[in-house]
C-alpha cells in the first residue's frame, strides 16, 4: 500500500454530536434496516481497513460521522474497524467495493443511500503502490492497475458523491496523495503519475460543478 499524505486534521470540522449504533453491513448480505430518526452525517472512507484511512475513518467518528468504511478484501480488518467505532460510541458500517470498477462503486453508494438516505463527506484514500525502480521494469499489468484504483478509483468515487453531497445542501471531498507526488518516492512512476493528478481533483470538479 502507498505513502499517502497526512490529511485526516481536514476532517476535525465536519459535524454535529449524534451517536447511534453500530452496524456490520456487508454490501452483499441481505439486511433489514430501520433508517434513523435523527439526520446524521454520514462519511465516505475509501480503503479504510487499515492504515491512513483506518486513522480518518476514527478522525470522522470521533466527529460525530457515521462513517462508511470501505475496503477491497481486508474484510475482518475493515469490521474490526467498525467494531472499534462502535466501542467508542460511534456508527459505522463496512461496504466491500473494488473503487476501480465502476459498477461496484456505483452499488456502493446505492448502499450508502439506501442505509442513510444522504451523504455529507468522502475521503479517497483507496490507492496501490508497488515498489519499481526503473520505469522500463514497469509492466503493462502494474502499470493499468495502478492508474485504474489510484486515478479511476477517484474518479469514479468522486462522480458518484458529488449530486449526493449537493442534494445533503453541500459536503466535502478529501483525496490523500503523497510525497511522491513531488519527489518520486520510492515506488515508480506509474504511481507519480497518479498522485500528481489526485490533488487536484476535487477543485477542478468544484469549479466545474459548485460543489
Amino acid at each position: 500500500m502507498r505513502a499517502a499524505g497526512d490529511e485526516p486534521a481536514s476532517t476535525a470540522r465536519l459535524a454535529p454530536a449524534l451517536r447511534l449504533r453500530c452496524m456490520i453491513l456487508p454490501m452483499s448480505t441481505t439486511t433489514s434496516f430501520q433508517a434513523p430518526a435523527v439526520r446524521v452525517r454520514v462519511a465516505v472512507v475509501t480503503g479504510a481497513s487499515r492504515g491512513i484511512g483506518r486513522e480518518v475513518a476514527h478522525e470522522l467518528a470521533r466527529a460525530h460521522y457515521a462513517v462508511v468504511v470501505n475496503y477491497g478484501s481486508r474484510r475482518e480488518d475493515a469490521e474490526q474497524v467498525v467494531a472499534e467505532i462502535a466501542a467508542a460510541g460511534g456508527t459505522a458500517v463496512a461496504l466491500r467495493a473494488d473503487v476501480s470498477d465502476r459498477v461496484a462503486v456505483e452499488r456502493m453508494f446505492e448502499a450508502v443511500d439506501a442505509r442513510f438516505g444522504r451523504l455529507d463527506a468522502l475521503v479517497n484514500n483507496a490507492g496501490v503502490a508497488q515498489r519499481i525502480e526503473a520505469m522500463t521494469d514497469i509492466s503493462d499489468e502494474t502499470w493499468r492497475r495502478t492508474l485504474a484504483v489510484n486515478l479511476d478509483g477517484a474518479f469514479y468515487c468522486m462522480r458518484a458523491a458529488i449530486g449526493r453531497l449537493k442534494a445533503a445542501g453541500g459536503g466535502r471531498i478529501v483525496n490523500i496523495s503523497s510525497g511522491a507526488a513531488r519527489t518520486g518516492g520510492s515506488v515508480g512512476a506509474q504511481y507519480l503519475r497518479t498522485t500528481l493528478f489526485n490533488p487536484a481533483f476535487p477543485d477542478l470538479w468544484a469549479i466545474r460543478s459548485d460543489l
